[in-house]
């Protein structure tokens, strides 16, 4: 929940079928759109989260690549954007780029966990990155 002053920007490459109340969605692509697109009138975000993944090839070498890209860029958008102390959640696909994205963000915020939630599918690799206090 967004609090009175609060705001929600969202992004997808694809047109949402209908407009979110209380929202403000982008349609674009996260590595072609500038930072200043995503805050608008905001001078910056209390919290980033991604839950993006890319169009899966079924050859888990790619698909772990492409989603660890994407968590990697929304992270990089986090480092700039993030006002002190903000948090960022990010969804990735479990593989070898996962540790080196934890330690990447231990660099930067004060709390880091990985989490997979319960509704996940025993066989799925997603988990999801979170950390607070950004510095």
């Amino acid at each position: 929940m967004v609090g009175p002053h609060g705001a929600v920007v969202g992004i997808d490459r694809d047109p949402l079928p209908r407009p979110i109340a209380g929202a403000r969605v982008l349609e674009g692509d996260i590595f072609a759109t500038p930072d200043g697109e995503l805050l608008g009138t905001l001078a910056a975000f209390d919290v980033v989260l991604s839950d993006m993944a890319p169009n899966t090839t079924g050859t888990r070498a790619t698909d772990q690549a492409r989603s660890a890209a994407l968590f990697g860029e929304a992270l990089t958008r986090a480092e700039r954007l993030l006002a002190p102390g903000g948090a960022f959640v990010g969804k990735v696909f479990e593989g070898p780029d996962l540790e080196a994205l934890r330690k990447r963000m231990a660099q930067r915020f004060s709390v880091v966990r990985t989490l997979k939630p319960e509704g996940t599918r025993a066989a799925s690799t997603e988990v999801y990155v979170a950390g607070k206090g950004f510095a």
